[in-house]
């Protein structure tokens, strides 16, 4: 009986093989319990699996993540890597700080099921013909998956993505301006508040000019 609903239920892994690739797993527990999970493989030296033990709670789910590192891939040779999906219901009576690899180890066969995955190794890379595309959900997480860069939808989109920078610098060009001319009336302003003042002290200096201090009239005791 398996615990454990897996997809995609097969890896596909494409050239070239000079750089590293990535898939993700995912791994849904459909039952009322928890389940604790393994992933063991007949080719580890090539891929790099994480996590390689864990626990999932009751209908919940799961990444793990698989990446094949770069090799030297042989057209004439066959490849039959695969990995294993271990599973079996988390003890009731383990202790909380008891590893899952742990408890692996000492469970019984009968206990633990166990689901065969296969990879396959293309030779050639991957064609994303129009039947392809419209089968696909996501290109996005593909592109993802293989550390690519995605490819613009259309031809008009670097034109798009150019107009739509300039348009952002004119909005920043016309804020500086917008600023510079607030700037400026405020200058205009001091100016002339200045001038006015000077005006008008000078106006009161020329009416009224000084006829030196006045003499107190008090006499001292």
């Amino acid at each position: 009986m398996e615990l454990l609903s897996v997809s995609p239920q097969l890896l596909n892994f494409y050239a070239p093989y000079d750089r590293r690739q990535r898939r993700i797993l995912t791994l849904l527990n459909p039952t009322n319990s928890v389940v604790l999970f393994k992933v063991t493989s007949n080719a580890w030296k090539h891929y790099r699996v994480s996590p390689i033990a864990a626990k999932i709670e009751p209908y919940d789910t799961q990444e793990v993540s698989i990446s094949l590192s770069y090799f030297d891939f042989d057209e004439n040779k066959k490849y039959a890597h695969r990995f294993r999906i271990q599973s079996m219901y988390d003890p009731p009576d383990r202790c909380k700080s008891e590893k899952v690899l742990a408890i692996f180890l000492k469970a019984s066969r009968c206990d633990i099921s166990t689901l065969a995955l296969p990879v396959n190794l293309e030779a050639k890379p991957i064609s994303l013909s129009n039947s392809y595309v419209k089968s696909t959900p996501c290109l996005k997480k593909i592109a993802v998956e293989r550390n690519e860069k995605l490819r613009p939808l259309c031809s008009e989109c670097p034109t798009r993505l150019k107009m739509y920078k300039n348009t952002k610098n004119s909005e920043k060009k016309g804020f500086l301006s917008k600023l510079v001319l607030v700037g400026s009336l405020m200058g205009v302003f001091l100016t002339a508040y200045l001038q006015r003042q000077m005006m008008q002290e000078l106006l009161m200096n020329n009416l009224f000019p000084d006829q030196g201090e006045p003499e107190d009239d008090f006499e001292e005791f």
